[in-house]
């Protein structure tokens, strides 16, 4: 940054992304690559580029997605919450759920985050030990508070013309220097949440009003440097640190929080809680150069595959890591296709070498 621009605002207006779900600052070594994993896309051209807003929210492309599974012959359980995946003989072989069902599965493909599935959902007596090794000391802690508003009005920047404006369609981001954003970090690597530190917003429903009742916005924030892991913890500070988030918003957008409707409040340990992001963390682990690429999750294990035979991992915590891509399923879907075929290959060579041998037809 400092190589190509002289305004520290310009600075921290590119390089925030840089710290995005980390711990580390943006002065800290391989933030660069977390800075351009947000504008992978950008080179090949809008036609491309693939971030976006989804029409109905979030939940509509999930519900795409199951409606898919149902045409293909599939079932889609929900409130089916799994409490161990079963091992036999070094081999995946179904999933126990909380209630007690067992269910049989020829292969079993994990969403969850990598140390959710292997230090909670899996023995650890079925894992080589260097393999735990690495999970445990995977980087997964996450440092972003997320709040929800419902708002009776679309707010307005002081000093801006009243009404629609282009800033209100794009991401809004508020913070202050390079340095300052290296300051807020280490306050979050020592377990304190920042206060005045980087803040993202958005308002979905400016290019989809079907997201709330006519007149009526919604209003996404994203606030950086609040470590999963607080002194004192969340449950106690969660409402106070939210409100301090919307009086540092309020002095950009003057009657911000009188048009308050209704928020929700979600602090690093409520997105471990409510969404069971181990750590809180959005990504699924640090998106920094050690664990990207072959080394995603762990070095060894980045072709989807796992030491469990018919365990594979097809989440976040797969490459290309985070960001609703859809590459990291697609790819793990063509790993363990792959696979099964090539089992169901070995078994009738098996069989066919068998006949050959009791003089049967070949």
């Amino acid at each position: 940054m400092d190589e190509w621009f002289d305004s520290d605002h310009v600075k921290a207006a590119i390089g925030w992304h840089a710290i995005n779900d980390s711990l580390q600052g943006p002065s800290a070594p391989g933030t660069a690559y977390v800075l351009l994993h947000d504008h992978a896309a950008d080179v090949m051209g809008p036609a491309v580029r693939s971030w976006g807003f989804v029409r109905g929210g979030m939940g509509t492309l999930t519900a795409v997605m199951a409606d898919a599974v149902r045409d293909a012959g599939g079932e889609v359980r929900t409130d089916a919450n799994v409490e161990r995946i079963l091992v036999d003989g070094g081999r995946a072989v179904g999933v126990t759920l909380t209630d007690g069902e067992e269910i049989a599965a020829g292969q079993v493909l994990s969403n969850a985050d990598p140390q959710r599935t292997f230090l909670r959902l899996v023995d650890e007596t079925d894992l080589p030990a260097p393999f735990l090794q690495q999970i445990r000391g995977y980087r997964c802690e996450g440092t972003s508070m997320k709040i929800n508003l419902a708002l009776e009005r679309l707010p307005e920047l002081a000093g801006h013309p009243a009404g629609l404006q282009p800033y209100h369609a794009g991401i809004m981001e508020f913070g202050s220097t390079l340095a300052d954003m290296d300051r807020d970090q280490a306050l979050a690597r020592r377990g304190e949440a920042a206060e005045d530190s980087h803040v993202e917003i958005c308002f979905p429903t400016v290019h989809d009003p079907s997201l709330a009742p006519a007149g009526r916005h919604i209003m996404t924030i994203d606030v950086n440097s609040q470590p999963y892991a607080l002194r004192g913890g969340w449950d106690g500070i969660r409402d106070r640190r939210a409100d301090q988030v919307i009086g540092q918003l309020e002095r950009s957008f003057p009657g911000l929080s009188g048009s308050i409707l209704h928020r929700q409040v979600l602090s690093p340990l409520d997105l471990e809680r409510v969404l069971g992001l181990t750590g809180g963390h959005a990504l699924h682990g640090e998106m920094t150069p050690d664990q990207l690429w072959f080394m995603r999750p762990v070095r060894g294990w980045a072709n989807y595959r796992t030491p469990i035979r018919d365990l594979y991992l097809c989440g976040a915590g797969t490459h290309p890591g985070g960001g609703v891509t859809g590459a990291n399923g697609r790819n793990a879907a063509r790993q363990a296709l792959r696979d099964a075929a090539r089992r169901r290959f070995d078994r009738r060579s098996l069989v066919r070498a068998g006949r050959r041998k009791e003089g049967g037809p070949w």
